[in-house]
């Protein structure tokens, strides 16, 4: 499994930097990294981002050392799950606006 940089860089209360990307060429991502961006959120919800263009995505913030966060669509289990397994190192759910929206979020993301 690949290190998770950013959940060090905030365990030792770094300051971090990252964008949110609606665009799906991987080559947006690698630039963010030879710029310095700790991190970039793939965003699903808001952009035309499939589970594919994700995991090239992803690959590409792995070999220049950025940490992949996937926003998905939805709370949706399944949503979330795909997006763990093809290699986010972090996942944003939106819409969680209640305690049982955060308790499903929750459950997701826990494999049965």
């Amino acid at each position: 499994m690949k290190k998770n940089n950013l959940k060090k860089a905030l365990h030792d209360n770094k300051i971090v930097f990252g964008p949110f990307l609606k665009i799906t060429d991987p080559a947006v991502v690698e630039i963010m990294g030879f710029a310095g961006f700790d991190f970039a959120i793939i965003d699903e919800e808001h952009g035309p981002i499939s589970m594919e263009s994700a995991q090239n995505m992803i690959r590409a913030a792995e070999s220049v050392n950025i940490t992949p966060i996937i926003r998905v669509g939805d709370n949706n289990e399944a949503l979330i799950l795909r997006a763990l397994d093809i290699g986010a190192q972090g996942i944003e759910i939106p819409q969680v606006n209640s305690r049982s929206d955060a308790v499903r979020a929750v459950k997701s993301v826990k494999y049965s």
